[in-house]
């Protein structure tokens, strides 16, 4: 098949917006196009209609890696982008790193391009309604919603800096940026926070945070979404699954059906829930990585 490869420019924003929407893509995409929140979009065109586009970006949050997500119906119109993207880039922009759907047509494509496969994130939805769970809390231990605990200050900047610390020491291969805790505590305490459905564990003299589970509002009004959870040593791992029970505990008190998760396993804590309640490991996401060339 014969591809005419082009730079996008602001007149294909039509056609590639229609091509990204059959794709049933995330809005982030999108919201780049229409934004020019990124660094390149190339485009590979068949017959006079889009077969494929490639965008790569840098993220203020994690700026060791470009990020680029690839559409394309043929693997041939996927190599042909890969190697128009890397043309245009220099050595300090690797490593590159895409995320892709575990049954996705490129995940062959990917390892037979150099790329390795550095984490992979499985996203079940609970239906709290007929898979809710029970797990004891330990007695010795004090649990508590997240808005009875941010009240205190020292409790609050503690967390904090476990959160940061925690999501530091789980990003290993694309490090985080370095920012102050004021940022941090802005990224621990977002809009969409449900206070009263994340957990806080204390010890017995409510003097130190042992482990946390956070919990957020989702698009569909019947869901609600698991956020970052984190101990402050290994011991207190096996305090989180109790957390998130709770938490499903909660969404079913509030009448939401459906709680989703993402679980990375990089994270000793998500994969410590995500054993222990026996949550769906499916659907799955494949994070890959390209180092330098």
């Amino acid at each position: 098949m014969t591809y005419t490869m082009k730079s996008y420019q602001p007149s294909d924003e039509l056609q590639l917006i229609n091509f990204i929407t059959a794709w049933d893509e995330d809005s982030e995409i999108l919201h780049r196009i229409r934004h020019s929140t990124y660094k390149h979009v190339f485009l590979v065109y068949s017959q006079g209609e889009i077969n494929g586009m490639i965008m790569a970006w840098k993220s203020s949050f994690h700026l060791n890696c470009t990020y680029f997500t690839c559409m394309a119906h043929h693997t041939e119109a996927a190599k042909a982008l890969l190697a128009e993207l890397e043309r245009h880039l220099e050595q300090q922009d690797y490593p590159l790193q895409t995320i892709v759907d575990e049954n996705d047509r490129l995940h062959a494509f990917y390892l037979d391009n150099l790329f390795t496969i550095i984490r992979k994130t499985y996203l079940p939805r609970i239906n709290v309604l007929k898979d809710h769970a029970s797990f004891a809390i330990p007695t010795n231990q004090v649990v508590k919603p997240l808005d009875e605990v941010t009240p205190h200050a020292k409790l609050a900047n503690q967390l904090v800096a476990l959160v940061k610390r925690n999501y530091e020491e789980t990003h290993l291969v694309n490090p985080v940026a370095t920012i102050e805790l004021a940022k941090w505590e802005k990224l621990t305490y977002p809009d969409d926070l449900l206070a009263s459905g994340s957990f806080v564990c204390l010890d017995p003299n409510e003097e130190k945070i042992l482990a946390y589970s956070f919990l957020h509002e989702a698009e569909r009004e019947d869901t609600v979404e698991l956020g970052w959870c984190g101990a402050f040593d290994e011991p207190s791992i096996a305090i989180i699954p109790s957390l998130v029970v709770k938490q499903l505990e909660y969404a079913l008190s509030c009448g939401y059906q459906y709680v989703e998760g993402e679980f990375d396993t990089t994270s000793s804590y998500a994969m410590e829930v995500l054993h222990t309640l026996s949550l769906p490991k499916h659907p799955v996401s494949i994070t890959y990585q390209k180092g330098e060339i």
